[in-house]
């Protein structure tokens, strides 16, 4: 095979408390994933086990997938609300005095950043949860 053809897919590195290493996944081949110490070395992993997937597949003559493809988007959307809700929008962009493009935008930037905000809350919380977990497991109840 190719070996350039196996850096063409897709890959998500995160870290794993359960596993304690990077995990490397490929959304193209589900359940293929490889561990490193760092990031760079489960990327790499993945890439090489990327290789041996896809020369399986060929070799058994089972499909192989397609990598995915960047999306382009065009920056513009069409979005059907109620009436009384585009009234109160135009209304509140007349008062700050910007456009309603302009405030939908900054309303929809100010959501992402909270919602990214949360994310991260959570596996941070989630994290601690963990943590506790092992602790508790480790006491003696008696």
């Amino acid at each position: 095979m190719n070996e350039d053809r196996a850096l063409r897919y897709s890959a998500r590195v995160v870290w794993s408390e359960e596993d304690g290493a990077f995990v490397a996944t490929s959304p193209e081949f589900e359940g293929v994933s490889a561990l490193g110490s760092t990031a760079s070395d489960a990327a790499s992993e993945l890439h090489r086990v990327l290789q041996l997937a896809v020369e399986t597949h060929e070799a058994e003559g089972w499909a192989v997938p397609e990598p995915f493809q960047e999306p382009r988007y065009s920056g513009q959307f069409r979005l059907r609300l109620p009436r009384s809700l585009h009234a109160w929008l135009a209304d509140r962009a007349g008062l700050e005095g910007v456009s309603l493009n302009t405030l939908v935008l900054e309303i929809l930037s100010r959501a992402r950043g909270a919602a990214d905000t949360a994310d991260r809350g959570t596996e941070r919380l989630d994290a601690a949860i963990r943590r506790l977990e092992g602790v508790a497991a480790g006491l003696e109840v008696g």
